[in-house]
């Protein structure tokens, strides 16, 4: 019979003993609701601050809407308008057809 493989069993290297030697059962520390409060309120007054500052740009640009709608309002429209590109034609066809029918 032949003699069965020996293996090498798994080791943890000489190098790395002692370099990470692990924390053995410490208690997890725990924060109160004052000390929770009191880190938050330096993320809430930027997140109130950086609402406002967006509701304000935001008014800001409608604003400058409204001003632009008045000035179109009141300005000469006399003087012609460009067509653009568009051709109208009229399509004539064969058979006379009553428009008036088709109301």
């Amino acid at each position: 019979m032949p003699a069965a493989p020996q293996f090498e069993r798994m080791a943890t290297r000489s190098k790395n003993i002692d370099q990470h030697p692990g924390k053995i059962a410490e208690p997890r520390k725990r924060r109160t609701k004052a000390q929770i409060e009191q880190d938050e309120e330096p993320q809430q007054i930027a997140k109130e601050e950086k609402k406002a500052k967006t509701q304000a740009g935001i008014m800001r640009v409608a604003r400058l809407e409204d001003k632009m709608a008045a000035e179109d309002d009141n300005a000469d429209s006399s003087y012609p308008r460009r067509r653009g590109k568009f051709f109208f034609f009229e399509v004539q066809t064969t058979s006379p057809v009553n428009l008036l029918q088709f109301r």
